[in-house]
């Protein structure tokens, strides 16, 4: 599908096609990443949204003290949880935007691409 696709394009210049395939191939390749990346913080952030909730609605209805051990050791209670989780969320949703926008410079490059 590629040489069928170099086929079509007729650059004046050798390089200018590596350039743009190059820039093409950042493009995506970024774009995916964080797209991935930004689902992973989505669903880390949820977690700890939830988590933090649900302590927080246990320490008032019975009067608990609950605490969460984070990966590098720090504890957390409810409200330190459900702040965590709120911005990671907030910084997923910023993640799914600048993602989705790579890709679509990477859909106009390869309708320029085409075009030439």
């Amino acid at each position: 599908m590629l040489q069928k696709l170099i086929q079509k394009i007729k650059p004046k210049k050798k390089s200018e096609l590596h350039k743009a395939i190059v820039r093409l191939d950042f493009y995506m390749i970024g774009s995916i990443f964080v797209l991935l990346l930004a689902m992973y913080m989505f669903g880390v952030g949820y977690h700890n949204y939830d988590l933090g909730h649900n302590m927080v609605w246990l320490d008032c209805k019975f009067d608990l003290d609950l605490v969460d051990t984070t990966l590098q050791g720090n504890e957390v209670d409810g409200n330190q949880a459900y702040q965590m989780g709120n911005i990671q969320t907030r910084i997923s949703m910023a993640l799914f935007i600048i993602g989705g926008m790579m890709f679509g410079i990477s859909y106009m490059e390869l309708k320029q691409l085409i075009k030439r």
